[in-house]
């Protein structure tokens, strides 16, 4: 409560008045994430800024590009998703319908023929942003 009534800045200056158990350091932290990043896991926003190693994304879609059972296009398009969550860890799948994606086609039309694997891809996209909000010890 004195954190919000306070509203520090990030260039303030915070003493603890609870001598030592910085119980108000701690407040002060976490208001100043909330306010700039809301209830976005921390290990969200971790992945999000370091991104997701290329070798776990290429496992968690091998099974689509290893079989070769997809078409060029469908290739390419898993390929694409590869390469966005590499670089931004996770993917909201929304995004699927933006560029560099809508360049290939949509998901529905790019696997118009082949639904089930659209819908394990959908699947794993899912399964790479559970990942990103678990905290594994």
């Amino acid at each position: 409560m004195m954190v919000e009534l306070m509203k520090p800045a990030p260039e303030d200056k915070i003493i603890d008045p609870a001598m030592g158990s910085a119980g108000f350091l701690v407040e002060a932290i976490e208001y100043d994430y909330e306010k700039d990043f809301g209830d976005t896991p921390i290990t969200k926003l971790v992945r999000n800024i370091v991104g997701l190693d290329r070798k776990a994304a290429n496992e968690a879609f091998s099974e689509f590009l290893s079989e070769q059972r997809l078409n060029l296009q469908q290739a390419k398009f898993v390929e694409l998703i590869i390469d966005y969550v590499v670089k931004n860890g996770i993917l909201d799948k929304k995004v699927l319908q933006q560029e560099p994606f809508r360049t290939v086609g949509s998901i529905v039309e790019v696997f118009k023929d082949n639904k089930a694997d659209a819908k394990k891809i959908i699947s794993m996209i899912d399964e790479i942003n559970k990942n990103a909000e678990q905290i594994i010890s």
